[in-house]
């Protein structure tokens, strides 16, 4: 389960976020809609650790997210893609899961479909193939 509490933000005297609230069960997908300035790539950013409330907290099956980095947050289990893939488009797909981490790379493309690219240059990739390779 993951669960925001009570977060707050606020950036330069301006409120992002107020006091927000949500719980998404693992397997549960939640939609977060609002207009433009509401605060939905604020929410996100706070939960995967590239924003820190100055109120309320983060938690994955009970586990405090709050105030870690957003590495220590993907490693805990949560992480996200952003509208434009980031990949590094002249390495392989497996390079791109490799990179930066020693660790061996099939079963993070087997899981998200990906191990048959696994040779192939990230800039072939369709833009489907992408996002999972951000995932991976």
């Amino acid at each position: 389960m993951l669960s925001v509490e009570g977060v707050s933000v606020r950036f330069a005297g301006i409120s992002a976020l107020s006091s927000v609230s949500l719980a998404v069960a693992a397997g549960e997908r939640l939609g977060v809609v609002g207009p433009n300035g509401a605060g939905k790539t604020t929410l996100l950013n706070v939960i995967t650790g590239l924003v820190s409330p100055a109120a309320g907290a983060i938690r994955l099956d009970g586990q405090t997210l709050t105030g870690l980095p957003p590495d220590a947050v993907a490693r805990a289990g949560v992480a996200r893609t952003f509208q434009s893939a980031r990949l590094f488009s002249r390495m392989t797909v497996a390079q791109n899961v490799r990179a930066g981490r020693p660790l061996d790379a099939e079963p993070w493309l087997r899981l998200v479909g990906l191990l048959a690219r696994r040779g192939d240059l990230a800039a072939a990739l369709t833009p489907g193939e992408a996002r999972r390779l951000e995932l991976a």
